[in-house]
């Protein structure tokens, strides 16, 4: 239990150090934009690194065909 803990922790710094080095990748200027609260509308929360997969998905999906 006591490995599994510190793999946990190591793992929150490594993801918070990355936050700090490279703040573009871990919040997009989308996702802090402020929004009448009159609008229905779902949230949708974005992270680049996900719109770097799928961008890379479908280049390659691209190419398949």
């Amino acid at each position: 239990m006591r490995k599994l803990w510190e793999t946990a922790v190591i793992l929150a710094g490594t993801l918070g150090f990355w936050g700090f080095i490279y703040p573009e990748l871990t919040m997009p200027a989308a996702s802090c934009e402020l929004v009448a609260e009159s609008q229905e509308e779902p949230v949708c929360i974005k992270f680049r690194v996900v719109e770097y997969l799928y961008q890379v998905k479908e280049i390659v999906e691209g190419k398949g065909r």
